[in-house]
């Protein structure tokens, strides 16, 4: 029998674990120092691995619930959590640490430190289980979890403890440890009992994910009760107004100067560790499937989320597939293997054969992410399978693969901790509360003075290099004057160094903005480095403005083009639900719910769609809206960073091509794909945002790119033309709010267009954008029909200059065969060009230097916080941690079409079978 830790406890009901799980979550109190206790977590091997699975007669889950009903009574999670604090504080004892000399203390020590981790992490995975039911079920009442973590002791000399606070503190204690990170990736165990810990601060906070979305404005503002119980200790602990008060106090800058440090270190998972085997575990599903990674080290399908490109692209044999390859190419496509649930399984087998457990939860997601018709197999009964599996499940889950659980869990600890608790005085009015409510945010406040540490005196020597001569002298000498300042007190400070003498005394927090920059490079294509980049921008001015003038931002917008690129395929989106004439998608709404009504109109399914979330898409072209804010960025991107290849881009080779040529071509994809499939208007307007900001500096533009972009505008054109004729049509007559809505949308992206190809072809970009004024000529049929029509909904003002350009160009190279002849032609005429798009002195009234701005809404929790947990539940720990899916409230659930119960029919001419009354509810049954 394969390992399964609830069907041994359940095959055997008389075994000690069971009897001292169910003593545990009875009525009975059992004090902390009491044997049983001991006894209990001595099954660390067992309680590790084990997983809560929605059985009403599994033990486990009996236990939960046994444990939820009396733990606000008998004081027994609460000594529980007692004795893991002992556990996290014997691990990274406090005080300084003695060298070892003599190695045989130095190998007693570690063989101390192995056990004692791993003792750890089975307790913290009991716990975490019981705290995740408890959490369920009284998420709303903080008054009965006030109970369950409170210790009360028979003893008269002791006083009841708040082991809430107390628990809080030890695991904060023991990931900002330095001991922790210097062991990590020695000790296996070490490095689990880490991943643990963050798991259990993720269920902890998730009294937030099972209640309604709520932010701290509009709890303000209703005057509601703060019921995030975990959170509103966090907050409290630390608050510097508390800090002097309370023996918990935990600094905010010391916390998530450590999470950050998890994101630029990535420690990968060593090997014979439980987190190394999960991610073999999790390549072997993905390799039964026959899945494979692209060329840039990444997987093209938003199924299977690769959070570290670099390492795996180095260990997979196919990276150095010729680019033109198509078959080197990952496809989503049906193998022709005899069954995949038999094939993917025996690969989950034989990696699971080197322990003992099989973490069900990873095979079940994978199951039900590759569930589709296989030759060989019972459909009717894989559907079957699929329904009772994912009954609770209505997300869209993805398989997180990566080599540094604990950079990722981090990342999302980080983000949940710097995006609650936002609303500002200036939101609130005068009436807001005083500093020390809970809407005080002290990780906000403290990420907002973060700086770079490059430039303190402390770090100079060792991240400056030696300068010799007069320079390195005066270096020395500026080094020096402002250690003096600093000594003295002083807020003067030497020329270009004031920022550097006001972070100094005002933050407790810096990094190396260097090392923090480099390490988005690996995952900033997943929705977790996306975030995380975007948050940083937001709080910290100053790295905000180191970003603003790096001049490699193609190590930040390329994986975000490639992300944009994959999540805007048609080719991934099922034709059937387009086929219905006037079908349409409801604009979302700030939840992310799809708005709109269904009056008999087909809508589109977010399963159809080739992104996990449309929430995805929003802060990518957020993240490029932010970046084309600032003017240098687009003349860099055209005139000074240059792309040797794009192996992403399946329509066209691209080699040696401009960054601003890619952002162009996927914005447009992205553009043609909200018009035909999304009609996003929120989406829609922030792309033309972006390529209205990066007008002004369209120059040299790829040959490809400058076609792409006539074509596309043709085609836009051509429906806004014919949209606003039917419009005409009616008189002025109220229209449908869907064709109203359409208009809208073609209007401003046309316009966009259009605007976008006048200044590219204004006399001071012509002579280095003739490609693009060979694609006019080339589509020179089609814009002259448009713009000749009676009534055409265009101003002389947005048309003159391209009606010009290609009415020169075209006489100029009429007789021309050869576009590179075309060209040569055009260049050696540019005289006639310039004075073609010349125009006449703008009035003072029309100003065509402007740029387009992001700001954030007054009340941002009610988009990011849903969407934080999202990423939290539905990709980052979909495959390790068993959230309670039919209970949560904070963000949207998918609705899922489940297979009929009696029948399954696949294909014209196939036999329905019965369904059949028994089926395995295990993998191991299965095989």
């Amino acid at each position: 029998m394969w390992g399964d830790p609830e069907r041994a406890l359940r095959l055997d009901a008389s075994d000690t674990l069971s009897m001292l799980l169910f003593q545990v979550a009875s009525p009975a109190h059992i004090p902390w120092n009491d044997p049983r206790w001991q006894e209990l977590l001595h099954g660390f091997d067992v309680w590790v691995h084990v997983e809560v699975r929605d059985d009403p007669e599994g033990v486990l889950h009996q236990a939960c619930q046994s444990m939820a009903r009396h733990a606000a009574n008998n004081s027994n999670l609460a000594a529980l959590a007692r004795l893991v604090c002992q556990m996290l504080d014997e691990l990274c004892p406090q005080g300084p640490q003695q060298t070892q000399i003599d190695q045989v203390a130095e190998f007693s020590e570690r063989i101390a430190i192995v056990g004692k981790a791993r003792a750890a992490a089975g307790t913290l995975q009991l716990i975490r289980l019981f705290i995740h039911r408890i959490v369920v079920e009284y998420a709303n009442q903080p008054a009965v979890l006030v109970d369950v973590f409170t210790y009360r002791t028979r003893d008269a000399s002791e006083k009841d403890s708040n082991m809430g606070k107390e628990l809080t503190a030890s695991l904060f204690r023991f990931l900002t440890s330095d001991k922790i990170r210097a062991k990590i990736t020695e000790v296996p165990e070490m490095y689990d009992t880490a991943v643990l810990a963050l798991q259990l601060l993720l269920v902890m906070l998730s009294t937030q994910l099972y209640q309604p979305m709520l932010s701290s404005l509009q709890k303000s503002q209703q005057q509601s009760p703060q019921v995030d119980f975990f959170l509103d200790l966090l907050m409290e602990q630390t608050n510097p107004n508390n800090n002097g008060k309370s023996s918990h106090a935990l600094s905010p800058g010391t916390i998530l100067t450590a999470l950050l440090a998890w994101q630029i270190q990535r420690p990968r998972a060593p090997e014979r560790s439980i987190a190394r085997y999960h991610f073999n575990l999790a390549q072997q599903v993905v390799a039964a499937k026959g899945e494979k990674v692209g060329p840039d080290g990444m997987y093209e399908s938003n199924l299977v989320v690769s959070a570290a490109q670099t390492t795996i692209s180095k260990s997979n044999d196919h990276s150095s597939s010729r680019l033109g390859d198509s078959s080197s190419h990952l496809r989503l496509t049906n193998t022709n293997q005899p069954s995949f649930l038999l094939d993917a399984t025996k690969g989950v087998l034989v990696q699971a054969s080197t322990i003992i457990l099989l973490p069900f939860r990873l095979v079940s997601l994978a199951l039900g992410l590759w569930g589709h018709k296989q030759k060989g197999f019972d459909t009717s009964r894989a559907n079957h399978y699929k329904s009772s599996m994912h009954r609770n499940s209505r997300t869209r889950d993805v398989l997180w693969i990566s080599e540094s659980p604990v950079a990722d869990l981090a990342s999302c600890l980080f983000l949940i901790l710097t995006n609650n608790r936002r609303a500002t005085k200036t939101a609130l009015g005068p009436s807001s509360p005083p500093e020390n409510n809970v809407n005080h945010n002290p990780f906000r406040e403290e990420l907002a003075t973060l700086a770079d540490n490059r430039w303190d005196s402390a770090h100079a020597a060792s991240t400056l290099p030696d300068l010799p001569g007069p320079m390195g002298d005066q270096l020395n000498e500026s080094i020096s004057l402002l250690d003096s300042f600093e000594a003295e007190g002083k807020q003067e400070s030497l020329p270009g160094s004031s920022m550097v003498v006001h972070h100094h005394h005002h933050s407790t927090m810096t990094l190396n903005f260097e090392t923090l920059f480099s390490s988005f490079e690996a995952n900033l294509h997943t929705e977790v480095g996306a975030l995380l980049l975007y948050t940083l921008l937001q709080s910290s001015q100053a790295f905000s403005q180191t970003i603003a003038v790096r001049s490699d931002l193609d190590t930040l917008v390329l994986p975000l083009l490639r992300t944009l690129y994959f999540s805007s395929s048609s080719r991934h989106v099922s034709a059937l639900d387009f086929q219905s004439k006037g079908s349409t998608v409801g604009d979302k709404d700030k939840n992310g719910k799809n708005g709109g009504d269904n009056n008999g109109k087909q809508q589109s399914s977010i399963r159809t769609m080739p992104f996990r979330s449309p929430s995805q898409l929003y802060v990518i072209v957020i993240l490029l809206l932010l970046f084309s804010q600032d003017p240098s960025f687009g003349s860099d991107a055209f005139r000074r960073t240059m792309v040797s290849s794009v192996p992403w881009y399946k329509e066209r080779f691209l080699k040696d091509i401009s960054l601003g040529s890619v952002v162009i071509l996927a914005l447009l994809r992205n553009l043609t794909f909200n018009l035909n499939r999304l009609h996003d208007l929120f989406l829609l307007s922030n792309c033309c945002a972006v390529l209205m900001n990066l007008s002004h500096s369209v120059v040299d533009l790829h040959e490809y790119a400058a076609m792409r972009l006539a074509s596309v505008t043709v085609s836009c054109l051509k429906k806004y033309v014919a949209l606003a004729a039917e419009e005409e049509k009616n008189g002025g007559d109220e229209i449908e709010d869907d064709a109203a809505a359409q208009l809208d949308m073609y209007s401003e992206v046309s316009h966009t267009l259009l605007r976008l190809l006048k200044h590219a072809l204004a006399q001071k970009n012509i002579e280095r954008n003739l490609h693009l004024a060979y694609a006019l000529v080339y589509h020179q049929a089609d814009f002259k029909k448009i713009f000749s029509m009676k009534h055409s909904p265009f101003k002389k003002s947005e048309i003159n200059r391209i009606s010009n350009l290609i009415k020169t160009a075209s006489k100029i190279i009429e007789f021309e065969r050869s576009a590179s002849k075309a060209l040569q032609v055009l260049s050696e005429n540019m005289d006639q060009l310039k004075e073609a798009v010349a125009e006449k002195r703008k009035k003072s009234s029309e100003k065509e230097d402007f740029a387009f701005t992001y700001e954030e809404e007054s009340d941002p929790e009610i988009f990011f916080i849903p969407y934080i947990w999202e990423v939290a539940v539905c990709a980052v720990t979909a495959s390790s941690l068993e959230w309670q899916i039919s209970d949560i409230q904070v963000f949207p659930l998918l609705e899922e079409e489940l297979p009929p119960s009696d029948v399954a029919v696949d294909s014209p001419g196939a036999e329905a079978s019965p369904m059949s009354n028994v089926f395995a509810n295990d993998v191991m049954d299965v095989v």
